[in-house]
C-alpha cells in the first residue's frame, strides 16, 4: 500500500470521530502550510513568496471568518523514516 493511500484511510476513519466531538474540526490530506515567508526586493515593487508544503495529514479548526487553522500536522512515514 502507498503511503498516500494509507494517509486517506487513517483520514477517513479520524473525520467522523473528531467531527463528533466538536463540528469546527476537520481532517485533511494535502493541505498547504506555510513554512516561511520571502521578501525578494524592496521598493516601487514589492516582491514577497510565501513558500508551503503539502502536509499529508492535518487537523483543522474553521474559524469565525471561514480561514482554517492548523491544529495538528502529522508528516506519515510508511516502511521507513
Amino acid at each position: 500500500m502507498r503511503e498516500t493511500e494509507w494517509v486517506q484511510q487513517v483520514a477517513s476513519g479520524l473525520q467522523s470521530r473528531i467531527h463528533e466531538r466538536d463540528q469546527r474540526l476537520n481532517v485533511a490530506t494535502e493541505h498547504p502550510l506555510a513554512y516561511g515567508y520571502e521578501i525578494k526586493s524592496y521598493g516601487d515593487r514589492e516582491d514577497s513568496e510565501i513558500m508551503a508544503f503539502k502536509t499529508d495529514l492535518a487537523v483543522l479548526e474553521s474559524g469565525s471568518d471561514g480561514e482554517s487553522i492548523p491544529r495538528v500536522v502529522i508528516e506519515a512515514k510508511v516502511k521507513s523514516v
